[in-house]
This record gives structure tokens, sequence and C-alpha cells, in this order.
């Protein structure tokens, strides 16, 4: 009986630690697009403009 109880609460603690890690990556994630997003339109902008222009001239 005491093993399946323990076996039972390390796959709890196994569900919650892949909970929490999916939870902070998602966070980090969301954190560093929100960051980078005016970065990446910049680029994004940049380049569009470069294809727009054949000769490469702003």
């Amino acid at each position: 009986m005491n093993n399946i109880n323990i076996a039972e609460l390390l796959m709890n603690i196994n569900e919650i630690k892949l909970i929490v890690i999916s939870a902070f990556v998602l966070a980090l994630v969301s954190l560093l697009v929100i960051l980078f997003k005016p970065v990446l339109k910049d680029i994004l902008h940049i380049f569009i403009s470069k294809f727009k222009n054949k000769d490469g001239k702003d």
C-alpha cells in the first residue's frame, strides 16, 4: 500500500512540474514577443522597403 501512495505522489509531482515549466515557458515566450515586437516590425519594414524598391534606394 505504501508503494502505491509513493508512486501516485511522484506522478502528481511530475505533473505539477510539467505544468509549472510549461507556464514558465509560455510566460517567457510571450514576454519576448512583447519586447521584440517593435524591433521585428522595423526589420520587416526595412526588408519590405528593399524589395519594393528594386535598386535598393529608399
